[in-house]
């Protein structure tokens, strides 16, 4: 017993005072005894108790113990060994809070009327039950129910002896797909589990470059389609496929850079996609603008957008092609009237339009230059010394 001084005003008084005092002495020693006043003091002030409990030995009993758990269930940890393999105690305090089990003997972590309530209240305690618990098939589903990446707490035997294991991995895997992770290999292998997970997070397909399994062209396409950065992760023939290109830049455009160099110098595979995104001839090797298929694929007769993006970066190609490519070209532009002598020094065109009219023209890699018409009624000659022309190229407006 503690050498407490003596309070003379009573124990209801004392109670009285204790509730509205902001300093809490310890307990008086007429009071150390009387389990009113201690599990009020317990209330009020627990880490006075917890200090006072050293020095009185009557504070351990069980119905003290069991007051301390009721008020907090972490408090186990403070109860004696002997108390901590008490059903009634442990009972109350996974009442209180559920991961007051991973405190309680390993007797009592293996019951399963305790360890159901606990994990009722939180599947997550699935970390501190018992061994034996942890085999429970309902544990083990509350648990993946909760949290798919607690796979790796089931027992590892399990995946070998218990045939229902491949179902705790699909529940996981339902509950979080970046579960496959933690499978053995050989479920890890299973193509209808493997798929599963892709549709569930596309990312996934990063497991592919480090095992053995393969995915087909529909599953391709759907991945690009959900998340275009799994594109960089598929095989290569997957990636030199047309379908599965124009599926990703559908997703998003601008995901182009991920075809890299080889397969935007790939006229084979340029050629499909051009048609549905000429946007992207601007990205393409020079020795592949300047061929007829790219050409014919990429315009359609509207060029406007393309030209300028052409004046921007100032790019020329005539030099390459010959006069009748250039005249070829010339004469299927919509209101457009050339000359009868086209070639590739001097050119001369004449256009309907006054106002606001530009000079598009196209000779393979991109378009001569934007020019808008002087409507002054004069003559535009490009100076071959200017950054803009590499050749002398005449334009005449309209009379």
């Amino acid at each position: 017993m503690t050498a407490n001084k003596h309070y003379t005003l009573g124990k209801f008084n004392y109670l009285f005072e204790m509730s509205f005092s902001m300093r809490y002495q310890p307990i008086p020693i007429e009071f150390a005894l009387d389990r009113e006043v201690v599990c009020t003091y317990l209330h009020l002030n627990l880490f006075g108790f917890l200090q006072q409990r050293t020095k009185v030995r009557e504070w351990n009993a069980k119905s003290i113990m069991l007051e301390l758990v009721k008020f907090h269930g972490l408090q186990l940890m403070n109860v004696g060994m002997e108390l901590r393999d008490d059903r009634d105690i442990v009972m109350e305090a996974v009442k209180n809070c559920p991961f007051a089990i991973k405190h309680a003997s390993e007797r009592l972590q293996n019951d399963r009327e305790i360890v159901c309530i606990a994990m009722k209240q939180d599947p997550l305690i699935y970390e501190y039950i018992g061994h034996d618990a942890k085999h429970d098939p309902q544990f083990i589903e509350m648990v993946l129910s909760k949290d798919g990446l607690s796979l790796n707490l089931v027992p590892g035997s399990l995946s070998v002896n218990d045939p229902n294991f491949v179902n705790y991995v699909k529940i996981a895997i339902r509950q979080n797909p970046c579960a496959i992770l933690l499978a053995p290999d050989h479920i890890q292998q299973d193509g209808e589990i493997f798929m599963d997970c892709l549709r569930r997070n596309p990312l996934l397909v990063v497991l592919i470059s480090d095992s053995n399994m393969s995915i087909d062209k529909k599953t391709a396409i759907y991945l690009v389609s959900q998340d275009e950065r799994t594109y960089q992760f598929l095989p290569e023939t997957l990636k030199q496929d047309q379908d599965v290109v124009i599926a990703m830049l559908k997703k998003n455009i601008n995901a182009v850079d991920l075809l890299g160099q080889d397969n935007m110098s790939n006229e084979e595979l340029m050629i499909p996609v051009l048609k549905i995104f000429p946007q992207c001839f601007n990205l393409l090797p020079f020795n592949l603008k300047v061929r007829d298929t790219i050409i014919e694929a990429t315009h359609s007769g509207d060029d406007s957008e393309f030209s300028e993006y052409d004046i921007e970066h100032e790019e020329f190609a005539a030099l390459y092609l010959e006069k009748s490519k250039v005249k070829s070209w010339l004469s299927t532009r919509k209101n457009v009237a050339t000359s009868t002598q086209v070639n590739t020094t001097e050119i001369s065109i004449t256009t309907p339009y006054k106002e606001n009219a530009r000079l598009i023209m196209h000779f393979g890699n991109s378009y001569f230059r934007n020019r808008v018409v002087n409507l002054n009624n004069t003559k535009y000659t490009s100076n071959p010394e200017s950054k803009f022309g590499r050749f002398p190229i005449k334009v005449d407006t309209i009379e």
